[in-house]
């Protein structure tokens, strides 16, 4: 489901907006899973544990789906979460399907009661189908997808959540409007209590041209903006410097290079690290991000919720060290050693908003006699080589805040993610020991992956590029509001229903 158009669908747990910079800072909302330890029931009140392969979910009494045919208004029961998990599990080329292994589906759905769910898993995979059932999945009511067979057309759409769409335009605007029927009240702060959600409607522009999009925000025609770079950020803090910003580190280029070929010169790790080595990435952060880039933020990143994963590099291996400090010498000796002195050529997949950076690596590789060939694709072609991982020698993937540490998906064998090929038995291994501790034993599993990411970087799976920054801004108008950008798998901007506008002080700001 499309996230900007999933502002009327709930999920059985939802992150604790209490614990995020509105609260506690416990979490940052920065990333798309790392809230699990600060979650609390949203259509389940609650949830238990009974054994190593048995969850219960607990339904919230009194939720309705919203007066629309043709589900009217009922009660949600548990019939409907049982429906929208049979559904996901079933649907092919869906998201459950093309990420889940099979032993993470379930065994078995059972409707208690009316407000009851049990949830049998697999032997040694119940954390991951809880993780799947309670955070990845908008509950849906089968009377919609019976009648329409899908939710595809924005008119069919019934949920439970607290906006409901009036009005879709593609590649334009989503309208929504307040659902009066809404079951939750806010929970915390001044207005704890109230009914939710505050807002009367939401509309979400859908701009393209990047120009049209901050003259938007700067002249106080849009109220919050995601994703800014660097660049931007600081233009619009010069004419705007009363605007909000939140920055954090956010989105670098990685090279996936196949490792699963003999034959090919990356199959040797020495020729790997030479490729990292000889790119220089303090001068990319200085001259190409203003300054403003991270080094070493692959697999984890320097950031709130990832820290308790990410290692610096002055407290890196000393092999590690070598690799990110520029050394075209010592890269070049690396190539001849490794039987490859006059370099060798390798043909990367790439698309054309990736061209200027790549071109950066293209000539620091051209110095140790590395031909790096950019094959420009156009961006439905590029993902359909990036699923089906056919990509001949390496592709490039933008990396973001991580939020999924034990996913597994750059490592896990069978994962369309995995796009360099890696089947790594300590790999394997790590994942074995975490997969049933990752929800509940957090520090436990934090420190395992820990050490693992630190021999993740030394096997230079995956050439890196320094992680730029970017901005979150919005207007001062906008309150209750502190930088969240992911408050919730499936509906990433779920901090719409704890929000408001002070129509006052935007008025005498002259908008």
């Amino acid at each position: 489901m499309n996230p900007s158009v999933a502002q009327g669908f709930d999920e059985l747990l939802e992150p604790d907006y209490s614990k995020g910079p509105a609260g506690t800072n416990e979490t940052s909302f920065l990333s798309w899973t790392n809230q699990y330890p600060v979650m609390r029931g949203s259509l389940a009140e609650s949830w238990e544990i009974v054994d190593d392969v048995t969850f219960v979910y607990h339904l919230r009494k009194g939720v309705r789906w919203w007066a629309k045919a043709p589900v009217n208004g009922r009660e949600f029961v548990a019939d409907d979460v049982i429906f929208s998990i049979k559904r996901k599990a079933e649907v092919k080329g869906g998201y459950w399907e093309t990420r889940m292994l099979p032993e993470e589906l379930p065994v078995s759905l059972k409707a208690i009661d009316k407000y009851t769910v049990e949830v049998k898993a697999h032997p040694g995979y119940l954390q991951p189908l809880f993780e799947w059932t309670a955070v990845f999945n908008a509950i849906q009511p089968p009377e919609v997808i019976d009648q329409y067979g899908s939710m595809q057309n924005w008119e069919s759409h019934v949920g439970t959540g607290p906006f409901m769409m009036v009005d879709y335009l593609d590649k334009s605007s989503a309208t929504f409007v307040r659902n009066p029927d809404y079951w939750m009240k806010d929970y915390f702060g001044p207005r704890e209590g109230n009914q939710l959600p505050y807002l009367d409607a939401i509309k979400i522009l859908m701009i393209e041209d990047r120009s049209t999009m901050l003259a938007a925000l700067r002249t106080g025609k849009t109220d919050w903006l995601d994703a800014l770079d660097w660049e931007d950020a600081d233009v619009i803090k010069m004419t705007r410097p009363e605007m909000m910003e939140r920055s954090y580190p956010n989105g670098s280029l990685s090279i996936y290079m196949r490792t699963d070929k003999p034959e090919q010169p990356w199959h040797n790790i020495n020729v790997r690290r030479a490729l990292q080595m000889a790119i220089d990435e303090q001068g990319m952060v200085d001259n190409y991000f203003g300054g403003k880039g991270l080094i070493v933020n692959w697999p984890e990143q320097d950031w709130a919720d990832g820290l308790p994963r990410y290692t610096p590099l002055e407290e890196q291996s000393e092999v590690v060290k070598e690799m990110f400090s520029y050394n075209p010498e010592k890269a070049k000796q690396l190539l001849a050693e490794a039987g490859y002195a006059a370099g060798f050529k390798i043909e990367v997949i790439a698309t054309a908003a990736d061209v200027d950076l790549l071109a950066i690596v293209e000539d620091y590789w051209s110095k140790i006699g590395v031909d790096l060939d950019i094959q420009v694709k156009e961006v439905g072609v590029f993902r359909s080589i990036e699923q089906g991982r056919t990509h001949k020698d390496a592709i490039i993937r933008k990396e973001t805040l991580n939020g999924t540490p034990y996913a597994w998906h750059p490592f896990n064998p069978e994962d369309s993610l995995n796009l360099s090929m890696i089947d790594d038995k300590f790999a394997n291994d790590t994942y074995q020991e975490v997969v049933d501790i990752y929800f509940f034993e957090r520090a436990k599993a934090d420190a395992i992956v820990k050490d693992f990411y630190k021999y993740a970087v030394e096997q230079a799976w995956v050439i890196q590029t320094p992680m730029a920054h970017q901005s979150i801004m919005w207007q001062p108008w906008v309150k209750n509001y502190h930088g969240e950008w992911i408050v919730s798998y499936v509906r990433p901007q779920n901090f719409t229903k704890f929000i408001w506008i002070d129509q006052e002080l935007k008025k005498s700001m002259g908008y």
